[in-house]
């Protein structure tokens, strides 16, 4: 039987554990992908009887002294496991039984040394959203038509390539595609996909690189505003070459998979189906090379308005109070690190910043005139840290129209995301476009399509029924006998 070139989700497989260490005995054992544990491995062996045979299960689940790395050797699959740990185990004293459990940070497909710490040259990998990102194809098609444009045949070439590279700290990136062929029954097809990867001189652990393309992956989450997940890993190492040889050949290295624990949760998520990736801020023709070295850079200097971000938009579901919570997070954070505006006075708060301060400076710097859809700047800030802080403190009127509070989320987390993604080099000129753009004017026109007018004290005050003069109201609904500042209600605690 020829050997797996993938590891099958929740299929157990049979094998033999080897430590490395001469003269210890193979370990039975199985191993199973599973969503929760990622790779786990169980070994049965006798707690008291079977000598020698079970001296080494017994030392690595009865003294904690499991290898850190392990080669597993089955029917049709050999694997390399590193970063082992144990995870349980289970007795049975009436039949002198147990059952041992670990599981494996990172399991390599192949038989590779573990004698010394798992470090590889070059990691792909495919995330959700590149496809839609870069438009890339590793598919050509050429089609041969006769005189009257009827097509009689077709040229097919599928090749893999990189389109995009930049360096990224100590390691070198890239954009490409990759395919597979196929043969199902009744043709030939071929699957492909597009594919994010690290290299590094010298090779480092799998953290090291998945850190690294995270960074990536974060980017393309501020770029859609949807969770994006890993889906697969590959390897590419010098020390694991192809067993062919070929004379004069030169050396070549195939990639081979990688089950990352970190990711595995990733890979057993399903597909969205919706239509969250069909509209990015920006796509790939506007990131130069010096962008995305940038963005690496920024992605730690701005940490505090990018994690509470992309951590609540790679999220599969929330409420709209957790969108405005989140986003205002990163809004504080990124309205400390951009230069004060002209005007911001007037959010003051006893000659203290508040929080409409740091809005105020995010929506200060989109390059777009909010006047055109009846909103000032300084209103929209006052409303949307009152929202915020509506939220947060107890003892604060609650919003109690929900369109209004989904309106505001929407608002929130946008603006957030435009104005991290309009810090970097040419990828301003795409926000400007997407803020001229009809999904921007969507999120805006809302509150004149929910019949609702922001003052510039950041009061939601409907239209009349009778004139199109609006009827002073607070943001929870109350009327007003005058509308006014509410300084504390947009201070930052």
């Amino acid at each position: 039987m020829a050997l797996a070139k993938h590891i099958e989700a929740e299929k157990a497989y049979a094998g033999l554990l080897i430590d490395g260490v001469d003269g210890t005995p193979y370990v039975v054992a199985t191993l199973t992908l599973t969503p929760k544990n990622g790779l786990l491995v169980e070994v049965p062996y006798m707690m008291s009887g079977g000598g020698e045979q079970f001296s080494s299960a017994k030392r690595w689940f009865e003294s904690d002294a499991l290898p850190a790395a392990l080669q597993f050797k089955g029917d049709d699959l050999e694997v390399t496991l590193y970063g082992c740990r144990v995870s349980g185990r289970t007795r049975h004293f009436g039949r002198d039984l147990a059952v041992g459990r670990f599981i494996a940070a990172s399991v390599v497909l192949g038989m590779r040394t573990i004698d010394q710490p798992f470090a590889m040259d070059t990691v792909r990998s495919r995330v959700d959203g590149l496809q839609e990102w870069t438009g890339f194809t590793a598919t050509k098609i050429e089609r041969h038509t006769n005189d009257y444009a009827i097509i009689k045949g077709l040229t097919i070439r599928v090749e893999s390539t990189a389109e995009v590279a930049w360096a990224q700290g100590d390691a070198s990136m890239s954009i490409g595609t990759d395919w597979e062929g196929r043969e199902p029954d009744g043709g030939v097809g071929v699957d492909e996909w597009v594919t994010l990867s690290s290299t590094f001189d010298p090779p480092q652990p799998p953290a090291v690189h998945l850190a690294t393309q995270r960074v990536v992956r974060d980017l393309l989450v501020l770029v859609f505003g949807a969770p994006l997940r890993f889906r697969h890993h590959e390897v590419q190492d010098r020390s694991m070459p192809s067993p062919q040889y070929i004379e004069n050949a030169p050396v070549h290295l195939p990639f081979r998979d990688l089950v990352l624990r970190e990711t595995t949760w990733d890979h057993f998520q399903p597909s969205r189906a919706d239509d969250s990736r069909e509209r990015p801020i920006a796509n790939v023709d506007s990131f130069s090379a010096d962008a995305l070295a940038k963005w690496a850079g920024m992605h730690e200097e701005w940490s505090r308005a990018i994690q509470p971000l992309v951590s609540l938009l790679n999220r599969e579901w929330f409420t709209p109070e957790d969108v405005i919570v989140g986003a205002n997070i990163s809004l504080e954070a990124s309205g400390h690190l951009l230069s004060p505006v002209e005007g911001e006075e007037a959010t003051y708060w006893r000659s203290k910043t508040t929080t409409a301060t740091y809005v105020l400076r995010a929506l200060s710097g989109l390059p777009t005139d909010l006047s055109r859809f009846r909103l000032s700047n300084g209103g929209l800030a006052r409303l949307v840290a009152d929202a915020y802080n509506s939220i947060k403190h107890y003892n604060r009127a609650r919003i109690e129209d929900d369109s209004h509070i989904r309106l505001l989320a929407d608002i929130s987390q946008l603006v957030a995301r435009l104005a991290i993604l309009g810090q970097l080099p040419g990828v301003d000129d795409a926000v400007a476009r997407y803020c001229a753009d009809y999904p921007f004017e969507e999120v805006m026109n809302g509150f004149e399509q929910l019949r609702v007018r922001v003052s510039d004290e950041g009061k939601l005050v409907p239209w009349s029924e009778a004139a199109d003069e609006p009827l002073p109201r607070g943001i929870d609904g109350t009327p007003l006998l005058a509308v006014e500042a509410d300084p504390e209600g947009s201070l930052s605690e």
